[in-house]
């Protein structure tokens, strides 16, 4: 049985077919689902960046991944979004190539491949897109790869590169210049090697020169270019929406509350996970010194544990939260064990500067963990694993020096705690490809009903359900009397993919208004309106289809009041303007409606 355990397969497989079947897997599923809302914030901001750029002022504060994913879409714009999921796929290969290739020195090789294929296929139900997350996590790790050989070697000029590194990390995500903390670990790997501090101090000298070097070409090149005052201009909007209160995504108390919230739940239910794992190991122990034990028992009973939980995932009793909880919490404990129970001092560096990207990368997020902790668990996940998998036996509790033995029914052999982890495994993974199948982002629909396509240039390749594609179809048709390529167009509240689709400009610089709190919305129409002179055409959703009715054009499973709750402010505002400027309304079915202003104040 041993032979045939993953991790045995998967060290002994070739490792460049390794990467190739993963690289394999990620394109099977970039031929399905339709997602309005992230991926169109995303297109839309590519296909403006050169064309319009202060039509997308609010997505400037990702303006390095607007600038890279432009050029892609500039140089391939026949592929549409196919093409930009492909760009997507190949950032994500890329990451997973150097994570391997930094911790195959340290790691064993099935137990890193194992743990790589875990985050593929527990991150493969999100995004697809290329965007500032999956570009991000490239950054991080290649951050971490000069830092971590620049102090190894000694090399200045690596180092130097790390700090250049963290400063586009920071033009993809303004956020990410809470990566410049990873310069602590200069001074942690300087204490542990004795470096002086000197040493020490040309190394963090070199750091901060990098980033700053970069970030001084990087304003430059922008000043040239004429994105410099657009991107100073979406840092201001950036800070209105951090004073907004609990309508807002980005308040201070709010993202404190999430972060807080996410991570506590992610120890909260790792602990109980294991808990629930340890009673039942402990009971498998019991019975094992019975007269009726028989080793096909406890397989039967594992695989029984294994379908139970199957049928927990298909009720939707568990969801793909639990999961990322499992994986977070279980980085964090193990970090933490790790910290305390080796002495190698490049494991600990790497552990800790990836358990430091999994705590600040989604600390400034508006949903934390939930939407790019995804991204912050190529480097500490392989690790965790395996930590946990090098466990061999439990027979004692060591403590502050101190060990104490464990009586036999509370005591594991690396026999059972090999059947633990297969267990464990199986269900992750399964779990993992159940979410890909049913759950496409925001798409969440049986793959096999998704063959019916997009009439639009820019979804060759792409397709969704029939009921979705029909009440799409229906609004390009009907949009296209109304609209035409560069007019204004106020798409609300979060359907931006329709801009992508029309080469409509966005009336408020923002593609996706969803994000502004109704005050900042009443003030940006005001402001464009003041600037423009002239009112958009509006295309409005009339139903929610992001979230628990990703599902759509299906119902909800319940109504979401809280989300009627706080859109109500915003949709106040939109309804004001409305009434205010006489709009008509044009068309409408089940899931949108086209409104006009009179033809004097339209482009």
């Amino acid at each position: 049985m041993t032979t045939y355990s993953p991790p045995i397969f998967l060290e002994r497989m070739n490792t460049k077919v390794f990467f190739f079947i993963l690289f394999l897997y990620q394109v099977i599923f970039i031929f399905q689902g339709v997602d309005l809302s992230d991926e169109g914030f995303y297109a839309t901001f590519y296909q403006q960046i050169f064309k319009d750029p202060e039509a997308t002022q609010y997505n400037f504060m990702f303006w390095f991944s607007g600038i890279v994913a432009g050029a892609f879409d500039y140089v391939f714009h026949g592929l549409g979004i196919w093409g930009m999921r492909l760009a997507g796929v190949l950032v994500t290969t890329s990451t997973i190539i150097i994570t391997y290739n930094l911790l195959k020195r340290y790691l064993n090789p099935g137990y890193l491949k194992l743990g790589l294929l875990m985050v593929l296929l527990f991150i493969n139900n999100n995004l697809k897109e290329i965007h500032y997350n999956d570009l991000s996590a490239l950054f991080n790790i290649l951050t971490i790869l000069y830092l971590f050989t620049g102090l190894k070697e000694n090399k200045p000029g690596k180092i130097f590169l790390a700090g250049l590194l963290v400063s586009l990390c920071t033009f993809t995500r303004l956020p990410n210049i809470l990566s410049l903390g990873l310069g602590i670990g200069i001074f942690y790997y300087g204490y542990h090697n004795k470096n002086s501090f000197k040493v020490q101090f040309r190394q963090a000298l070199a750091f901060g020169g990098g980033f700053i070097f970069m970030t001084a070409i990087i304003l430059g090149f922008m000043k040239v270019i004429g994105h410099l005052d657009i991107f100073i201009n979406s840092i201001k909007l950036l800070s209105k929406m951090s004073k907004g209160g609990e309508e807002s995504f980005y308040g201070p108390m709010v993202l404190i509350k999430n972060f807080l919230g996410t991570y506590f739940a992610a120890t909260k239910y790792t602990i109980i996970i294991l808990l629930l794992i340890a009673v039942v190991a402990i009971i498998a122990n019991f019975i094992r010194k019975r007269i009726f034990y028989n080793k096909w028992i406890f397989e039967i009973a594992g695989y029984g544990i294994v379908l139970g939980i199957f049928f927990l995932f298909f009720k939707g009793t568990i969801d793909n939260e639990i999961v990322l909880y499992f994986f977070s919490g279980l980085i964090l404990i193990t970090t933490f064990l790790l910290f305390f129970t080796t002495t190698n001092t490049d494991i600990k560096f790497l552990s800790l500067a990836g358990c430091f990207i999994l705590m600040t990368y989604p600390f400034s997020s508006s949903a934390s963990l939930f939407t790019v902790g995804k991204y912050s668990l190529w480097l500490s996940f392989p690790i965790a694993i395996d930590y946990v998998f090098k466990i061999r036996t439990i027979d004692r509790l060591a403590f502050a020096g101190k060990s104490i033995s464990l009586p036999p029914l509370l005591s594991f052999t690396d026999t059972q705690l090999k059947q633990v982890r297969k267990f464990t495994v199986i269900t992750c993974v399964g779990a993992c490809l159940y979410f890909s199948y049913y759950y496409p982002f925001f798409d969440k629909h049986n793959r096999m009903d998704m063959h019916y396509a997009i009439n639009n240039k820019y979804m060759k390749g792409i397709y969704t359900t029939k009921e979705r594609a029909g009440l799409l179809n229906e609004l390009l048709d009907e949009s296209s009397k109304y609209i035409k390529p560069g007019g204004y167009v106020l798409a609300y509240h979060s359907i931006p993919l329709f801009h992508y689709w029309t080469e409509t400009t966005p009336y408020l610089r923002n593609s996706m208004p969803w994000f502004y709190e109704a005050g900042l919305f009443r003030e940006e129409l005001n402001t464009s309106f003041e600037e423009k002179k002239i009112l958009p055409v509006v295309v409005q959703q009339l139903k929610k289809t992001v979230g628990n009715a990703g599902n759509w054009p299906e119902q909800p499973v319940f109504y979401d009041s809280a989300w009627h709750k706080k859109n109500a402010p915003r949709d106040s505002v939109l309804n004001e303007f409305l009434e205010n400027h006489h709009y008509t309304e044009v068309w409408k079915n089940d899931f949108f409606k086209i409104l006009t202003p009179p033809k004097k104040d339209s482009l």
